[in-house]
């Protein structure tokens, strides 16, 4: 999975991995192949979510990317169709 094609992060902690300190970080993305990434038993689980973050964000501004999510587009009269929308956009200078 690409850095700039995550979605959103996601940390998932059961009891049995909370006894044991780990937890597993769900990443969630646009990419065709493995749009879905589970990543199981992560040694200190919030702050692996943080870095990861913090990289997708590094990732996103180098290639001069932000995300737009058109919730609710059907509200919106300079919607041609009505469908909603989630996708990459670049920035404008």
């Amino acid at each position: 999975v690409l850095l700039y094609r995550v979605r959103d992060l996601e940390l998932r902690m059961s009891l049995g991995q909370r006894l044991f300190g780990v937890g597993t970080i769900c990443v969630h993305s646009s990419d065709k192949t493995a749009p879905h990434l589970d990543l199981i038993s992560v040694r200190h689980p919030r702050e692996v979510k943080e870095m990861i973050f913090q990289a997708v964000e590094e990732a996103k501004e180098k290639r001069r990317m932000r995300t737009m999510e058109m919730v609710g587009a059907q509200d919106d009269p300079d919607s041609q169709d009505g469908s909603e929308e989630d996708f990459d956009e670049p920035e404008e200078e």
